[in-house]
């Protein structure tokens, strides 16, 4: 019996350092590679109804330091479109204000003058809720969740609980139900 516990543990102890579970040495770690292209298509009704092409491509490998936040591409107009991975809000970036819509957004805010938001422009000068459409025919590009991004001077950061946009020490988190500032 203590004869097949030493076999036993010899042949545990044997595997894990042939996968390199005990080898304080490098070991190849898995990579995963994320592409982040434009979500949808100029004239397209929606979010993700146009096929992905192009974008940026980001390659991560597990157990390495966090890379560098990954610039997206600024138009010539000066701005930003992203999309978030769920496809429930888009973002325009600009230097200046950053402006988000979603058609959720009226479930919880309002305008000034009490109808639904569709959705918000966040400056230095604060949150402002209105009904509309930010009509910039840009492709987006998604914002996978778990990355960071910049664009124009702000830094983005995806996840799936929230998008959160920050330029110095200020910004906005954005989810359609608990959009803050801070």
């Amino acid at each position: 019996m203590h004869r097949s516990i030493g076999i036993a543990a010899a042949l545990l102890c044997a595997a894990g350092l042939v996968a390199g579970c005990w080898d304080d040495g490098p070991s190849a770690a898995p990579t995963v590679t994320v592409t982040a292209g434009p979500s949808a298509t100029v004239g397209a009704q929606g979010p993700g109804t146009g096929a992905p092409s192009g974008g940026t491509t980001v390659t991560a490998t597990a157990g390495a330091t966090p890379a560098a936040p990954t610039p997206l591409p600024v138009t010539g107009t000066g701005v930003t479109r992203v999309v978030t991975e769920s496809g429930k809000t888009t973002c325009n970036v600009y230097a200046e204000y950053v402006d988000c819509q979603s058609p959720d957004f009226g479930r919880t805010y309002r305008t000034e003058a009490g109808q639904p938001a569709t959705g918000f422009r966040y400056s230095v000068s604060g949150l402002e809720w209105h009904y509309g459409n930010m009509s910039v025919a840009t492709p987006a590009t998604t914002v996978r969740y778990g990355h960071v991004y910049t664009a124009s001077g702000w830094t983005i950061a995806a996840s799936a609980g929230k998008t959160v946009f920050t330029r110095g020490t200020r910004g906005v988190s954005v989810d359609v139900a608990n959009t803050t500032t801070f």
